[in-house]
Order: structure tokens, then C-alpha cells, then sequence
């Protein structure tokens, strides 16, 4: 999968093992997400990263 650029819009890691589990309280996870988001988190590559990404991923 590739947007117009050719770059992939996801990054590709190796899950060893998952712990089932855990409980996750999807509560308190939003209210992370949102402030997050309200405090101005960079959630994207900049151009910069974006080149220096490519050069890697080129290699």
C-alpha cells in the first residue's frame, strides 16, 4: 500500500508476544488521545522526516 509519493503510511514491527491479559481501560486511553491532540501532539512526519525515511527505507 502507497499514497501518491510511493511512501507506505504505516511502519511494519515485529510483536513478539502479547499479554491477553491485560486489562485496558478505554476510558482513561481517550481522555490520553484527546489531550494529546489538544496540547498540539505531532501525530505526523514532517517533510524532513518524511526524506530522511525514504532515504532509509530506500537502502
Amino acid at each position: 500500500m502507497s499514497d501518491p509519493s510511493g511512501n507506505r503510511r504505516f511502519h511494519v514491527f515485529e510483536v513478539t508476544s502479547v499479554d491477553m491479559s491485560y486489562q485496558v481501560n478505554y476510558e482513561q486511553l481517550f481522555a490520553q488521545v484527546i489531550h494529546l491532540y489538544d496540547t498540539g501532539f505531532k501525530y505526523y512526519f514532517t517533510p524532513e522526516e518524511q526524506e530522511e525515511l525514504s532515504a532509509y527505507n530506500y537502502q
